[in-house]
């Protein structure tokens, strides 16, 4: 926290775990959890987003496919947001490969570092997952993530800027 006088902040990172669990029935299907960060334009506060670990949970060998997943401000997409879409902070993409052998090799968590760090000025976050084959193995995995933020005082002026401008 800043010395009296200062404008307030965080000294340290917070935590925020974000999960989203592939579609039990089809995991081709599109899901998308909301996941609240209490940030308001009235509240007078914004996140500096550091980083992002993540990791999927009980990946299995199977089939080629890819597990994608995405970190956005924008909620109802139809889709995995693209790079470059309003409100995108982070995507992913896990592809399996087996090899002749069958070895397949993964180093957990995989971390998205953001210097410097990417304000956020949404009232929520939505994660996105989905595979691009569906397998049994996988439906119902879960994908976590972890945000490491910081908080920021602010004004109401930067707030909305801040919010139009990623889409919160």
């Amino acid at each position: 926290m800043a010395k009296k006088g200062e404008e307030w902040s965080d000294e340290y990172a917070q935590f925020k775990d974000l999960v989203v669990t592939l579609d039990g029935s089809n995991s081709t299907t599109l899901v998308e959890v909301q996941h609240d960060t209490n940030l308001s334009v009235r509240g007078g506060f914004i996140w500096e987003m550091h980083a992002l670990e993540y990791i999927i949970e009980g990946i299995s060998l199977g089939a080629v496919m890819r597990t994608q997943w995405a970190l956005s401000t924008q909620k109802g997409k139809a889709a995995i947001p693209e790079l470059g879409d309003t409100g995108l902070y982070a995507r992913g993409e896990y592809v399996q490969i087996m090899t002749t052998s069958g070895a397949i090799a993964s180093i957990w968590p995989q971390w998205f570092v953001w210097a410097p760090a990417i304000p956020c000025a949404s009232p929520n976050l939505s994660m996105y997952a989905k595979t691009s084959v569906d397998a049994a193995a996988v439906r119902g995995t879960k994908i976590r993530a972890r945000l490491h933020y910081t908080t920021k005082k602010t004004d109401a002026n930067v707030y909305t800027e801040l919010a139009e401008l990623w889409g919160g």
